[in-house]
């Protein structure tokens, strides 16, 4: 078979291959987590109830502004980094909080639909539930 005859056949291959590996990772990276979380925070504490999602009923931990702390489904933890070549099970969500001068900024992650959202509260008090989807009514 020539040079030519061989790439015309290859190609197809390595195109079909390429967008199987590539589908199965996007869809790894983007399931969504199941969890619903009441999001309350008095003046240096926030408070996290699970109502659905959680090994954990209820997180209560102090933050002032400028201040961070991850959260995920088994509780506090730190943000994660992936190493190359360690398999570790991941939990279904992990979520940043961070304490701003009027709220709360959250960043998803993983297992969210969102990236980033910001609660502003009233008098330094949310009180509001977020879930994998963003914001929920109260």
């Amino acid at each position: 078979m020539s040079t030519l005859k061989k790439s015309i056949f290859f190609l197809p291959l390595v195109f079909f291959f390429g967008l199987l590996s590539g589908a199965q990772s996007q869809s790894e990276g983007s399931q969504l987590a199941d969890f619903l979380l009441l999001t309350q925070t008095s003046k240096d504490k926030v408070i996290l109830t699970c109502e659905k999602g959680c090994e954990w009923e209820k997180l209560t931990f102090s933050l002032v502004a400028g201040q961070s702390q991850a959260v995920d489904e088994r509780g506090l933890t730190t943000p994660r980094t992936v190493k190359p070549g360690v398999k570790s099970p991941a939990p279904p969500f992990l979520i940043n909080i961070t304490r701003t001068h009027n709220g709360l900024s959250l960043e998803g992650k993983r297992g969210t639909a969102w990236t980033n959202l910001s609660l502003t509260c009233d008098f330094n008090r949310c009180n509001q539930y977020i879930s994998q989807a963003g914001i929920e009514e109260n």
